[in-house]
């Protein structure tokens, strides 16, 4: 079930939120929008909330690095939102999801909301 899962990344304006779902283990899937932090800053810019929403149940190592790299590229522009909600979810047997979601709370400063899936 899970493995069948794609990498979804939705826009959800009506919401305020950003959902990550899915399996990201294809460099190839990156590349085909270099302009993803460029979507997410015009996305974000001049909202007063945002729910960042990680539904994500296994990432490589590539996709970690970029994750890592987003994150910090977007660190200024997501600071500047009064309400910011990151809701990351986690396999309790999986480690390095959580591991990642702690290393970027602790670069952003923003507390996140860590979550064990069901």
């Amino acid at each position: 079930m899970i493995y069948k899962s794609k990498p979804k990344i939705e826009f959800d304006d009506a919401q305020n939120r950003i959902r990550f779902e899915g399996i990201f283990i294809i460099k190839s899937y990156w590349e085909e929008d270099k302009s993803m932090v460029d979507q997410i800053k015009d996305f974000i810019q001049g909202r007063d909330e945002l729910l960042l929403d990680f539904a994500i149940f296994y990432l490589d190592s590539v996709s970690r690095k970029i994750f890592f790299e987003l994150f910090v590229a977007l660190k200024e522009e997501l600071l500047k939102i009064p309400h910011l909600t990151i809701d990351w979810y986690f396999d309790e047997e999986d480690e390095t999801i959580f591991e990642l979601g702690d290393v970027l709370t602790g670069v952003l400063t923003i507390p996140f909301n860590f979550i064990k899936n069901d």
